[in-house]
């Protein structure tokens, strides 16, 4: 592709502070470029076990750790070592 970005954590502050997108950007240089998304949206306040990734509470409290991993075909996305987000490569075709 002639552009591409992966965003690690992202945050877009109309939907509020629990909702975070893992993002990947690709094709055309913008604005004619494609992007594929997904995200979770984090209740509050925490009332399980950090296995349990929607019921995390409030991200903006606390300190989390965000983080992404690129292999071959798939691309993962994770908040404090819970997947909650992936992507292949049929995702993103044009």
């Amino acid at each position: 592709p002639k552009s591409g970005e992966i965003d690690i954590m992202e945050n877009i502050g109309k939907e509020g502070p629990n909702t975070v997108h893992g993002t990947v950007h690709y094709g055309l240089d913008w604005p004619q470029h494609q992007y594929s998304e997904s995200g979770i949206t984090l209740s509050t306040p925490k009332t399980a076990s950090p296995s349990n990734i929607s019921s995390y509470g409030n991200l903006n409290e606390t300190f989390h750790t965000y983080s992404v991993e690129r292999l071959p075909g798939v691309i993962r996305w994770y908040i404090d070592d819970i997947e909650y987000s992936s992507i292949t490569n049929e995702n993103m075709k044009p």
